[in-house]
C-alpha cells in the first residue's frame, strides 16, 4: 500500500521541488520507504532516485514520486518507482494484486524471470506481455500510474470498484496526478478553490463520491474500472471492465447458492490474507464482519497458510478490532465477545468517547480531503489507529455486502414486492409482506404502503416520492434484471460503495494500515448479481442467502439476528452533550463559512431549534453535514497540512 505522484509534460518544465512536496504530503500512505525517478522522453534516457533527488531543478517528461507501505517483499527490492529490465515500462503503484502468484507462474511458463517477490513486478510483466488487457487478469485493488516507453504515452488505472484513490488535474499544459486530493493541491495552480455547486448538493443530500466530480475545482478522480491514456496530444479514456449485464435465469436451490456463495467468500478471505506482515479483521456484531473474522480463524486453525513460504502463519495471534457502545441500544459487545471467546481472537476494544473524537475532527476531515457524509469515519480513524499500535498492518473488513446481498432491507422492499407482483406470485407476496413486518428496518407501516403502492392503491404524493427516489441515479437499461437487482448496483456503484471506499482508504492510511475487502472480490461481485432476489430477500431476513451459508460458523444469535444495526454513533447525545458548545461556534458564529452557502437566519434559527430538543426540525445527520463541511471550508482557507479551525483549540482543551 502506498502514495503515488506523477506530473507528465512534453513541453513544459517540471520542478523537482514541487515533486518532492507531493511526494512528501503522502508520507502517512507509505512510511517505510520512497523513491523517485525522470523520464526524458525526447532522450529515452531514464534516472532514479532516493534521498539524492536533486532539486531546484526543471526537467521536460514525466517525474515519478512514491510512498511504501511494505507489505509483500519487504527488502528494498520491492522499492518503486520500478522499472522493467529494458526501462522501457515505468510503474508507480498502490495497492495489492492478490493473484499474483498465480500470474507470476503462468508468466514464468512462458519464459519471463523475475528479480523479486513483489507484486509489483508481476504488475509490469503482466503489462509487457498483455498491454492494457492485462487489468482483466488482476484480482486485486490497485491504483496505478505507467510510463509506457513503446508507445509514448502514460497510463493512469483504478480497479474494478475504485477500492483504491487516484486523483488529477489539468495544469497549464501539465497533467498532474496524486493518490490524494491534498498531494494534487501542492502542485502550483492547481488549487482552484471550492466548487459550490458541489458543496451545496451535499449539504442538501449529503451526496458525494458518486461520480468523478470533487469538491475541489478542476480535481476529478480516476473513474473505477477505467484507465486514462495521457499523451501530449491530450487524453483519452478507457473502460475495461464494467457490471456484468443480466445474466440468464438459472435454477438453483436457495442451499446450492449458499454453498456456492460460501466457496467465493472463502477463496476471497483466503488470497487476501496473503502478506509478510500481520493481518487483523474488523469486528462488529453483525454478519459481514464476523462471516469475515471466523472464515480466516478457521484457516489459521487448520494451519493451512496461503503462501507457500509463509512459514507458520496458522501460530498467528488473530487481532480483531471493534467498536464498543457500553449503555446504547446499539451496542454490540456482548456478539463481539462471543466471537472472540469462540474463535480464540485477540480482541481490542474502542470506547470511543465525544471530547476524543471531537478532538480528532480536523485530523479526520483532513484525512478525508473532502466533507464526509457521516461521522462514523471518526471512529474508523481510531479502530485503525488501535490496529496500527497493535503492530497489524493489514486489516480484512466486510464492505460491499449490503449492497449486493440484500442487507438494505428499507432500500429494497419497495423493488421486492413490486417485482413479485409484476411475476404473479401472489401467494410469496402475502407470505413475505407478513414475515417482513417484523424487520427492524422496515416498519410495518412502510412495508404497507409498499404493498399498496405495488398494487397501485397509493396515492399520488406517496408514487410520485417513490418515483422520485428510485429514478434518481438510476444505473440505465443496459444493466437489465429486476428492479431488486437496479436497485443494488444503484447502492453499490453511485450511493453507498463510493463514499466507504473512500472513507475506508483514508481512515486505514492515515495510520499505514492496508485495509482489505473480500466482499468486493470481483468474482464473488459476479456472483451476488446472479443470485435470484428471492435468495436475498427472504422469510422476513435481508442476506438470507449469507446467513444460510455461514450459520454453521457462526452463533445463532449473529447469523439469524434480524436487526440491521447500522455502523454509527450517538449523535444526539454526542450533539446535545460535550459538543453543543463547539457546535454552537462553529456553525452559529457570524463567521460560520457554510452561511454564504446557505439561509444564514434559517440555519441558525432550524440548528438552535434542534439544540433545545426539537427532533422535528431536522435530523442530527444534517447537523454533522454542516459540521464537516465548515471544518473542511476552514481548513481550505488556510491550506495548511494540519488545520485547525478557529475557535477549537480552546473548546477541545
Amino acid at each position: 500500500m502506498c502514495g503515488i505522484v506523477t506530473l507528465f509534460s512534453a513541453e513544459q518544465l517540471l520542478s523537482t521541488d514541487v515533486l518532492a512536496s507531493m511526494t512528501h504530503a503522502l508520507r502517512h500512505r507509505g512510511p517505510d520507504d520512497f523513491g523517485y525517478a525522470h523520464v526524458d522522453i525526447a532522450r529515452s534516457r531514464y534516472r532514479f532516485w532516493r534521498d539524492d533527488l536533486p532539486r531546484g531543478e526543471r526537467l521536460a517528461g514525466v517525474l515519478f514520486g512514491h510512498r511504501r507501505l511494505s507489505i509483500l517483499d519487504l527488502s528494498s527490492a520491492g522499492r518503486q518507482p520500478m522499472t522493467t529490465p529494458d526501462r522501457s515500462l515505468v510503474v508507480a503503484y498502490n495497492g495489492e494484486i492478490y493473484n499474483f502468484l498465480e500470474l507470476r507462474d503462468e508468466l514464468r511458463s512462458a519464459g519471463v524471470e523475475f528479480r523479486t517477490e513483489t507484486d509489483t513486478e508481476v504488475l509490469l510483466r503482466a503489462y509487457e506481455r498483455w498491454g492494457s488487457e492485462c487489468f482483466l487478469r488482476f484480482n486485486g485493488m490497485w491504483a496505478l500510474t505507467l510510463w509506457d516507453g513503446r508507445r509514448k504515452v502514460l497510463l493512469a488505472c483504478r480497479d474494478r470498484f475504485g477500492v483504491k484513490p487516484m486523483y488529477w488535474a489539468a495544469v497549464e499544459g501539465a497533467w498532474v496526478l496524486a493518490s490524494e486530493i491534498k498531494s494534487v493541491r501542492h502542485y502550483p495552480g492547481a488549487d482552484r478553490g471550492a466548487d459550490e455547486r458541489r458543496l451545496r448538493q451535499y449539504l442538501a443530500t449529503g451526496a458525494m463520491d458518486q461520480d468523478g466530480r470533487t469538491c475541489l475545482s478542476g480535481i476529478e478522480a480516476v473513474p473505477a474500472g477505467s484507465y486514462l491514456t495521457f499523451a501530449p496530444d491530450g487524453v483519452r479514456t478507457d473502460v475495461y471492465w464494467r457490471l456484468p449485464a443480466a445474466a440468464p435465469i438459472e435454477r438453483r436451490s436457495h442451499s446450492e447458492w449458499a454453498t456456492e456463495l460460501r466457496g467465493a467468500l472463502t477463496r476471497a478471505a483466503q488470497i487476501r490474507t496473503r502478506s509478510d506482515v500481520p493481518v487483523g479483521t474488523m469486528l462488529s456484531g453483525g454478519i459481514d464482519s464476523t462471516a469475515i473474522a471466523a472464515l480466516v480463524a478457521t484457516e489459521k486453525a487448520r494451519g493451512s497458510g496461503v503462501r507457500p513460504d509463509a512459514g507458520e502463519r496458522g501460530q498467528e495471534v488473530h487481532h480483531a478490532f471493534s467498536a464498543c457502545w457500553p449503555g446504547w441500544s446499539d451496542d454490540e459487545e456482548s456478539l463481539v465477545e462471543r466471537m472472540a471467546d469462540r474463535y480464540s481472537l485477540s480482541l481490542h476494544r474502542l470506547y470511543a468517547e465525544p471530547r476524543d473524537s471531537l478532538a480528532l475532527l480536523p485530523a479526520v476531515v483532513e484525512a478525508l480531503d473532502e466533507p464526509f457524509e457521516s461521522p462514523v469515519c471518526l471512529i474508523q480513524y481510531q479502530l485503525m489507529k488501535i490496529a496500527r499500535e497493535a503492530g497489524v498492518s493489514v486489516v480484512l473488513n466486510g464492505h460491499g455486502s449490503d449492497e449486493l446481498l440484500g442487507g438494505y432491507v428499507d432500500h429494497l422492499i419497495d423493488a421486492y414486492l413490486r417485482d413479485l407482483v409484476w411475476r404473479g406470485r401472489f401467494l410469496r407476496l402475502l407470505t413475505e409482506v407478513y414475515a417482513f413486518r417484523h424487520a427492524v428496518m422496515v416498519e410495518a407501516r412502510s412495508v404497507w404502503r409498499s404493498w399498496r403502492r405495488t398494487l397501485g392503491l397509493a396515492t399520488g404524493g406517496e408514487r410520485l416520492f417513490a418515483a422520485d427516489r428510485h429514478a434518481d441515479g438510476a444505473p440505465g437499461p443496459h444493466l437489465g434484471g429486476s428492479a431488486v437487482r437496479r436497485r443494488s448496483i444503484d447502492l453499490f456503484t453511485r450511493e453507498f460503495i463510493p463514499r466507504w471506499l473512500r472513507m475506508e482508504d483514508r481512515m486505514s492510511m492515515a495510520w499505514s494500515v492496508e485495509s482489505r475487502l473480500p466482499f468486493m472480490d470481483y468474482r464473488l461481485v459476479e456472483l451476488a448479481l446472479r443470485i435470484p432476489d428471492d435468495s436475498k430477500l427472504r422469510a422476513g431476513y435481508g442476506k438470507h442467502v449469507l446467513r444460510t451459508a455461514m450459520a454453521d460458523l457462526l452463533p445463532p444469535e449473529i447469523a439469524w439476528r434480524r436487526a440491521k444495526v447500522r455502523f454509527s454513533v450517538p449523535l444526539v447525545s454526542w450533539f446535545r452533550g460535550g459538543w453543543r458548545p463547539y457546535i454552537e461556534e462553529m456553525l452559529l458564529g457570524g463567521d460560520a463559512r457554510i452561511g454564504a452557502l446557505c439561509d444564514r437566519a434559517t440555519l441558525e434559527r432550524t440548528i438552535h431549534a434542534w439544540l433545545r430538543g426539537d427532533d422535528a426540525v431536522l435530523a442530527p445527520t444534517q447537523i454533522w453535514r454542516c459540521l464537516s463541511a465548515e471544518v473542511w471550508l476552514r481548513s481550505l482557507a488556510e491550506n495548511a497540512s494540519s488545520p485547525v479551525p478557529v475557535g477549537f483549540a480552546r473548546m477541545a482543551a
